[in-house]
């Protein structure tokens, strides 16, 4: 059976795309977008919109500020902007404004000269950001090559054979990773197409593998593991 990385070319012609695009955009490094990144881990764009706007309108926008600010006043403006299921979030926030505080200072220079593995260190120090909200903000929010590992991931990855069961996060994220090489573009591509098929075909319950783009990826006997 075919390593997964042997197998990308098959994936990206399977799921429609052949070759990898560009970096995304340079602004990407802001506490702006880090915030947004965090926040779409649970909610969807129109939402987090929503709560960057009143952020903004509050002059809460500043890693400095909203570092200070009353978790009480937060909650409450979270609360006005229509994101009252996403109120719990606020204190994860206003520490992760602590750590971009007294790490990054909303400096350009200083947000780029940090390794991605010191920022990945750092932001899994935050309180109630767990490992796959890490990457998702270093992908997402800081525009680094890391790949958030998720359920959809896992299960694709094990029915395939790519992986064995019990494998742990960071080998998995290592995997993938080193397969499709400092291209956060395609990194973030992958994460959202794996996270479709996850909701779409390759369900934790039952695996539709006869609608799947990568059903002729699959091992002769069929999906493997029980993920």
């Amino acid at each position: 059976m075919p390593h997964f990385t042997e197998s990308i070319p098959d994936i990206f012609t399977a799921l429609g795309r052949q070759s990898a695009s560009a970096r995304p955009p340079a602004e990407l490094g802001s506490f702006e977008s880090v915030a947004a990144a965090f926040l779409t881990r649970a909610a969807d764009e129109r939402i987090t919109s929503q709560i960057i706007k009143a952020l903004r309108d509050s002059g809460l926008m500043a890693p400095t500020q909203l570092a200070e600010a009353d978790p009480v006043e937060v909650e409450d403006l979270f609360r006005t902007s229509g994101a009252r299921s996403l109120v719990k979030l606020v204190r994860p926030l206003l520490k992760l404004a602590q750590w971009f505080a007294a790490t990054l200072d909303d400096d350009d220079d200083v947000v780029l000269s940090v390794p991605t593995e010191s920022l990945r260190d750092g932001l899994r120090s935050v309180n109630g950001i767990g490992p796959a909200t890490a990457d998702a903000v270093l992908l997402e929010g800081f525009g680094r090559a890391a790949y958030p590992v998720d359920r959809a991931t896992y299960r694709i990855l094990v029915r395939h054979g790519w992986i064995d069961l019990g494998v742990e996060y960071d080998e998995v994220r290592s995997l993938i990773e080193g397969a499709l090489g400092d291209d956060p573009a395609t990194l973030a591509w992958l994460s959202a197409e794996f996270a479709t098929l996850g909701r779409l075909t390759c369900r934790a319950t039952v695996a539709k593998c006869d609608r799947c783009p990568l059903r002729s990826l699959l091992p002769e006997s069929g999906p493997l593991g029980d993920s």
